[in-house]
């Protein structure tokens, strides 16, 4: 039987005893947690292995959160203001991973979609480098 897929954990946090009790159901499911950005349950899905795609499943979300709750700041005129200030401060405040924050800094849009931003958050870092939406292809 394949490991069950759990996409309604919180996307990030440990728990007292390095364990988090999901539901699914009726199932309970307990898994160390690694991480913050990481999830410990997941099982290999069909469009995986498909060269050049990158599905904003549940797995997917979890590993972005952080970076796309940093990008949804540029929303808001202060948080425009703090990342045009200092961009690695910004997203050192979201607990992006060194990863993630590196892939903002050199606007690299294909590394940002690989580690897990949605593309409607990304709209909102063209928007503040007012660069088209083609820049992303």
């Amino acid at each position: 039987m394949p490991a069950p897929i759990v996409d309604n954990a919180p996307p990030f946090g440990k728990l007292e005893g390095g364990s988090r009790r999901v539901t699914r159901g009726r199932t309970v499911l307990e898994a160390p947690m690694t991480e913050p950005n990481e999830h410990p349950v997941s099982t290999m899905r069909d469009y995986e292995d498909i060269p050049g795609t990158y599905i904003q499943d549940g797995a997917q979300t979890r590993r972005g959160y952080r970076l796309n709750m940093a990008l949804l700041e540029l929303n808001r005129a202060d948080g425009r203001d703090a990342f045009r200030a200092d961009e690695g401060e910004f997203l050192e405040r979201f607990g992006v991973t060194a990863e993630q924050r590196q892939a903002v800094l050199d606007r690299d849009w294909l590394r940002m979609l690989q580690l897990g931003a949605n593309v409607y958050y990304l709209l909102k870092l063209t928007a503040f480098d007012r660069v088209s939406v083609q820049h992303m292809a």
